[in-house]
């Protein structure tokens, strides 16, 4: 009996521990999400690494008039550029799980007027029987449907498009070695630390640039963590993070020091005024 409960415990932490386990899966866009008529999607499937000669095959559907196109962006990376009228659908079904997105075409898309911010960035490490994550975990404040990172090391610069993660309201995204899979860029190169570039891809497959990342970062001098995908989108209003655009904060630090020493100057003085009536 003992051992039953032990093994469940431990079943029950290896789930815990990483949801991403088995072959990952996702796309770069919420279901249910507006898209323009024409426009690209993005989808992450680790099992197109498999093969690499072969052209990447994704369980895509539609209803109404769609046409679409599926090319290989990175080994585990697709894009599906699609044009379609007006209240069509496009689905994606995830071949390894029960998820289906679905997304309708919307005249009136626009894209958004403001360019996406890093909230923050921290070095997402983990390691459990056979599966691993050695990666920059990037959390942005809108979604986007994938990013490209331009990554230069010793002179040398190498390109990577990611699929992003989203709730519908922010964006996370990785480079580096993903669990249970592959990696993007070498993270022995993270750790020894390189300069980076960070573009966001949008649903009409526009790309800006994402202004506030640090230029040089070094996944070896920050903290490591277990966050994963599924703590990504909380974690900026639960803890702080070493590694956050730091602006506005020094900003209220300055006042609340000056206020603090106000405040003291005023007690000081209300002290002296009335010292002699306490005699």
């Amino acid at each position: 009996m003992r051992l039953v409960v032990v093994l469940g415990i431990l079943i029950a932490a290896a789930g815990s521990a990483d949801a991403d386990c088995a072959i990952p899966q996702w796309v770069g866009t919420a279901t249910g999400t507006k898209v323009p008529l024409r426009g690209t999607l993005f989808v992450h499937d680790e099992s197109l690494g498999w093969n690499e000669d072969a052209p990447p095959e994704l369980d895509v559907g539609w209803s109404g008039t769609v046409f679409t196109q599926i090319t290989r962006v990175e080994r585990a990376v697709a894009r599906i550029d699609y044009v379609g009228s007006e209240g069509s659908e496009i689905s994606f079904k995830n071949r390894y799980g029960d998820e289906t997105y679905t997304y309708k075409l919307d005249a009136d898309w626009v894209a958004p007027t403001k360019k996406p911010r890093v909230l923050q960035y921290w070095h997402h490490v983990f390691e459990w029987t056979c599966s691993s994550s050695d990666e920059l975990m990037i959390q942005l404040d809108q979604p986007t449907a994938a990013v490209r990172a331009r990554w230069t090391i010793n002179g040398h610069t190498v390109e990577y498009v990611e699929a992003a993660r989203t709730d519908g309201t922010k964006a996370v995204v990785s480079f580096g070695k993903t669990n249970c899979g592959g990696a993007s860029i070498p993270p022995e190169q993270l750790a020894d630390g390189g300069e980076i570039e960070l573009y966001a891809i949008r649903l009409d497959g526009s790309e800006v640039r994402i202004p506030n990342m640090p230029r040089r970062v070094t996944t070896s001098e920050m903290p490591a963590r277990e966050d994963n995908f599924e703590d990504a989108f909380t974690i900026v209003t639960q803890k702080k993070s070493a590694h956050v655009d730091r602006a506005p904060a020094s900003k209220w630090v300055g006042a609340a020091v000056l206020a603090l020493l106000a405040l003291g100057g005023v007690l000081g003085m209300r002290l002296r005024v009335r010292a002699p009536t306490d005699v």
